[in-house]
């Protein structure tokens, strides 16, 4: 568990997972990889 979005933005970068601006940006990342299917998990600013 981690207690802010900087720390979970942290923690993703450690095991080497990169944030995106929105759903649609990874989908098109997914795109370009020629990837069927990926995993978005959004994450709260508030």
């Amino acid at each position: 568990m981690v207690k802010n979005v900087d720390d979970a933005i942290a923690e993703l970068g450690k095991a080497g997972i990169y944030p995106f601006e929105s759903k649609e940006a990874a989908k098109q990342y997914a795109k370009q990889l020629s990837l069927t299917s990926f995993k978005y998990l959004p994450i709260s600013v508030n």
